[in-house]
């Protein structure tokens, strides 16, 4: 009789045997679909949109000014959250900017289903929490902004209530449509 494993109650012996006859498989390319670049093209654009854009960044070298969010998002201090928590704020969203020479930082609060606090709220220290969160963003992150003139940026969003933390990056390139003739008339 052969042992059985502790989390599976499989046989052991039968486990090793199934591994390998996966492995030969693999190697022979029995029991999988060879699929074209075209499935796969179409299946990242439609599940992972942004990941064909990184692709085609990655293998164009110098087609744009970023690829990824390069910020390490630092973490939130403790007298921020139980503040943010006591306000009733959700999420913490710091959206910086730059193309210009100079680093922009607009600070979004969300309650607790994640519908936004206005600028302006009237639960009372909500705009003094703003202010403390953004000079703490300008402290934290150095984002100088520098560039050639296009917009481009980088979202941290800090969702306490998941406590969990994102980033995500944008930027605005310029697409030309293709040209359009006609004949020319004169008057």
């Amino acid at each position: 009789m052969s042992e059985e494993s502790e989390e599976t109650g499989t046989p052991v012996g039968n486990l090793e045997a199934m591994v390998e006859q996966l492995n030969e498989a693999a190697v022979k390319g029995e029991g999988m679909k060879s699929l074209t670049d075209k499935e796969i093209a179409d299946y990242l654009r439609n599940e992972a949109p942004y990941i064909v854009e990184k692709i085609y960044r990655a293998l164009k070298k110098d087609a744009g000014p970023i690829d990824s969010s390069i910020i390490t998002p630092p973490p939130l201090p403790m007298k921020l959250m139980t503040r943010a928590l006591s306000l009733g704020v959700g999420v913490i969203v710091l959206n910086w900017s730059g193309g210009s020479d100079e680093g922009h930082l607009h600070i979004d609060l969300r309650n607790e289903d994640g519908k936004r606090i206005y600028y302006g709220s009237t639960v009372e220290g909500m705009e003094d929490f703003r202010i403390e969160i953004e000079e703490w963003g300008y402290d934290t992150i150095d984002y100088n902004g520098a560039g050639d003139g296009s917009s481009y940026g980088d979202v941290i969003r800090y969702n306490l209530k998941e406590g969990t933390v994102s980033t995500e990056t944008w930027w605005t390139e310029e697409i030309y449509g293709g040209e359009k003739s006609d004949t020319m008339e004169t008057c």
